[in-house]
């Protein structure tokens, strides 16, 4: 009975197998990071304005539109 062989790496495959796989895990990491922040720039751009003041044509007096402490908004105005 012959005893079976075993096919063992050669000692470069492990070599180069490295080679191409580190560019390959740093590409998936940096596509990783540009997906988080586009995520995260639509998720920002899509929340309403809070701050600030807006001119609007047609208004004939000040407006002024604040939030209660649950965010809902009161509209207090002249007219």
């Amino acid at each position: 009975m012959a005893t079976p062989e075993i096919a063992l790496p050669q000692a470069g495959t492990a070599r180069r197998t490295l080679r191409w796989l580190f560019p390959v895990a740093l590409l998936a990491v940096l596509l990783a990071a540009a997906l988080a922040g586009w995520l995260y720039y639509k998720a920002t751009t899509a929340l309403p304005q809070l701050d600030g003041s807006l001119s609007v044509p047609g208004l004939s007096a000040p407006v002024a539109v604040t939030r209660d402490q649950h965010g809902v908004p009161t509209i207090e105005a002249a007219n």
